[in-house]
């Protein structure tokens, strides 16, 4: 009874190992699933900043998939108008609108973008008292 008890362990530990080689019939492994390498997703938390002449805002990305060594780069495509530093923090220099490019140094393609708007707050207060003298004039405004 021994004997038998013995074989039959035997034969099922062969069985079980050989079952689970992580090869399939042809030889090659099963874990080949032909899916390429997962490319980490990139977001920003604000798509769009506005910002007056002088001022910065950081641009903050968020990642996912990703290991805290990801780094992540950026790039302004309008640098006479916002420039950004390293650590993402967007300078305004004059007014316009500006673009800047997000994205993962190891994963080129996982990028997104942030439009940054920049004004010049005296332009605006001189555009907008000349609009109220206008309009003034137009209804014949007397003092």
């Amino acid at each position: 009874m021994k004997k038998i008890l013995l074989r039959i362990a035997i034969l099922m530990f062969v069985v079980v190992t050989t079952g689970c080689n992580g090869k399939n019939n042809d030889g090659n492994n099963n874990n080949n699933n032909n899916i390429g390498p997962i490319i980490p997703s990139l977001s920003v938390l604000s798509e769009s900043i506005n910002l007056n002449i002088g001022e910065t805002e950081r641009i903050e990305a968020l990642l996912e998939g990703a290991s805290e060594e990801t780094a992540v780069a950026y790039l302004s495509l309008n640098p006479d108008i916002a420039t950004v530093d390293d650590a993402g923090l967007v300078s305004a220099l004059s007014a316009g609108e500006a673009v800047i490019e997000v994205y993962l140094i190891e994963y080129p393609d996982a990028k997104t973008s942030v439009t940054v708007t920049v004004v010049d707050p005296e332009k605006e207060a001189e555009e907008a008292a000349r609009q109220i003298i206008e309009d003034a004039i137009a209804e014949n405004w007397t003092p």
